[in-house]
């Protein structure tokens, strides 16, 4: 009888339907891969995106047939989160991930290119068929779901994940760029624009993590946030070199995609323990990390087949088809390349500055403008200052990686465990971003540095005067170089709606100032709910009223306090379904801070924490700002034409 009715349900037939295109894209992608001529990649994101929708629509009805909807959703779930639900578990993320994929690299034209995103495309796309499906069908039939994680229940699920992963996936088609086009003069756009949705998506999850209670703070250096910061540094360090620099700008953009692929292995594997973790399924890291090391294997192709002045394409050839053919490279193709080293394309992709090495088998009429190895600039030497900040983005990120997987590893290999906590990152990596943070400071175009540096020195020191509650030698070099940083930035301030890193600058310096005096200065005290008559932050303190709120999915208890006139309503949430109790933090700015109020029950008392963050909002201030720069940046690319 049960059999009878999968037979039946039209939901079955949808995914009968959706494993028939994952076969039909399986097929298209390995006939791109041996193409010779130029192919298109609209179909896999047409075929990912409508996976995408069908997964939607079994969100939205409530197909409990389904494992993936039968585990994260329920009929009484709220709208909002019953579509946020669709990439609030490992294989719905992964199948947004890999739509992101594919919508980026629509925008490749050239053969080349397409061959090796259909490669990856390919590897990726088993993954999620094989061990990341989420239109699995349970074999019993079930009535209700199980709701989603009431931890993921917040309106910044519905806008973080996406976003994020957008920027992620938009280093996939940086990361291309850069192995066989590298001298594409729309490459600083998409490196700016994938800067700026990175950055987004952090700020988001930051703000989502500041009053979700559990996850730690907006930053606790837990190591998936860890992980997350790995391409941001990158495509950071790629975005801070100067354009004459097109070989550090290459070999930062080499590195982005392998970083998110490196990530991607750590935290679906279960390598990686924390609130953020999203399975601990060692097949998944078996799988992910044979990916990463193919994309990391062609990074390095492409950087020695560039210093030795072959062709990469015939490199890339015999890692993607196999062809031992291909793969050789004579003396004579060898002597072409060394030959033409001197020329100058003559089908260039518009950048009359650059000198384009050409080869024999990219210049073929189905490849106008496709060049082989890197771009060498004719604009004087690079600024001293500019080279050192990339170059430090760089040693910041070989750091976290070490920190990261040498725990991993000891653990593996010699069953120790290492720990490595949020004290360990406050104690020694905070000093060393500071360290970076003030070569900033000194970028081009940053004139009047003494002026700048002695005016920082004073605002430090009457800032440490009267604002700071006493002496803390990290929160006053802190000060110091978030006063440099907006100092700096505002010798341009007449250039600040024409040159991005003006605002950006300054917004960082913000960050630095409120991140690091909210961090170092902030006060918790606990209360008990009937003495609540007291004061907090030099503030009036007084408990309102309580209060409880049912509805078919969650029962609240709602607790009303006064704070500086201000009303606080923190909550105890009871959810039906799940059985699961979470404490909903209550959030409320006084002037520059926030006060955060929480609620527990321990036996017959209720007590209230109150958390008291100093200045926090300047730190939010300056991340907004922060992104205002980015999309200056970007928007005056675009409208001077130099991205065309």
């Amino acid at each position: 009888m049960t059999t009878f009715y999968y037979l039946l349900d039209p939901i079955l037939h949808l995914t009968f339907l959706i494993d028939a295109l994952f076969g039909v894209l399986a097929i298209i992608l390995v006939r791109n891969i041996f193409a010779k001529t130029n192919a298109k990649l609209m179909a896999p994101f047409l075929i990912s995106a409508f996976a995408v929708g069908v997964l939607l629509f079994f969100y939205l009805t409530d197909a409990v047939s389904i494992a993936n909807v039968w585990l994260n959703s329920h009929q009484s779930t709220p709208l909002l989160y019953k579509i946020a639900g669709i990439w609030g578990n490992h294989e719905g993320s992964m199948l947004l991930f890999f739509t992101f994929l594919a919508a980026w690299v629509t925008r490749l034209r050239h053969s080349e290119c397409i061959r090796l995103a259909s490669f990856i495309l390919l590897a990726l796309g088993g993954y999620l068929y094989f061990a990341a499906n989420p239109f699995a069908v349970l074999a019993v039939k079930m009535i209700a779901g199980q709701d989603l994680n009431p931890a993921l229940q917040n309106p910044y699920l519905a806008i973080h994940p996406p976003i994020l992963y957008a920027g992620q996936t938009l280093c996939f088609l940086l990361w291309i760029k850069a192995c066989l086009t590298p001298d594409d003069p729309k490459i600083p756009f998409y490196t700016r624009l994938c800067f700026g949705l990175i950055t987004l998506g952090l700020a988001l999850g930051a703000r989502w993590a500041y009053g979700e209670l559990g996850w730690g703070g907006f930053w606790f250096w837990d190591p998936v946030e860890t992980v997350s910061l790995f391409p941001w540094l990158a495509i950071a360090a790629a975005v801070h070199v100067c354009r004459n620099d097109v070989r550090r700008q290459r070999l930062c953009l080499l590195i982005t995609f392998p970083i998110v692929m490196l990530g991607l292995t750590l935290v679906r594997s279960g390598v990686l323990v924390s609130v953020h973790s999203f399975g601990f399924d060692a097949f998944n890291g078996i799988w992910l990390g044979v990916c990463t090391l193919m994309v990391g294997v062609i990074s390095i192709a492409s950087l020695r087949a560039s210093v030795r002045g072959v062709a990469i394409q015939s490199v890339l050839s015999k890692l993607c088809t196999g062809s031992s053919r291909e793969l050789a490279l004579s003396q004579d193709d060898e002597k072409s390349a060394s030959a033409t080293r001197s020329l100058r394309s003559p089908q260039g992709c518009g950048n009359p500055s650059f000198s384009v090495i050409l080869s024999e088998d990219f210049a073929s009429r189905e490849n106008p403008g496709f060049s082989t190895r890197l771009p060498v600039a004719k604009r004087g030497p690079v600024p001293t200052f500019r080279t050192a900040i990339p170059i430090g983005f760089l040693c910041i990120l070989v750091v976290f990686c070490a920190l990261i997987l040498v725990p991993v590893l000891a653990k593996i290999c010699l069953n120790a465990n290492i720990s490595i906590d949020e004290s360990f990152f406050h104690q020694y990596i905070n000093p060393c971003l500071l360290g970076l943070l003030l070569f900033a400071g000194l970028a081009p175009h940053m004139k009047a540095h003494w002026w700048s540096f002695a005016s920082a020195g004073l605002c430090t020191g009457l800032w440490c005067l009267l604002v700071q509650p006493h002496f803390h030698l990290l929160a006053i070099c802190a000060a110091l170089v978030g006063f440099w940083l907006m100092l700096s930035s505002l010798n341009h301030i007449k250039s600040v709606f024409t040159k991005g890193f003006v605002a950006a600058h300054l917004g960082v310096g913000l960050c630095i100032l409120g991140a690091s005096h909210a961090e170092i200065f902030t006060t918790k005290q606990e209360f008990n709910l009937n003495q609540l008559s007291s004061t907090f932050a030099a503030q009036p303190l007084h408990y309102m009223s309580q209060t409880s709120v049912e509805s078919p999915s969650i029962t609240k208890e709602i607790f009303t306090i006064s704070i500086a006139e201000k009303l606080l309503q923190p909550e105890i949430q009871h959810f039906h379904i799940s059985r699961v109790t979470k404490h909903q933090t209550a959030i409320t700015r006084v002037e520059l801070d926030d006060v955060h109020a929480t609620v527990f029950k321990e036996e017959d008392r209720i007590k209230i924490e109150l958390t008291h963050k100093p200045l926090i909002n300047i730190f939010w201030l300056g991340i907004l700002i922060v992104l205002i720069g980015i999309g200056v940046s970007a928007r005056c690319g675009i409208f001077n034409g130099v991205y065309k």
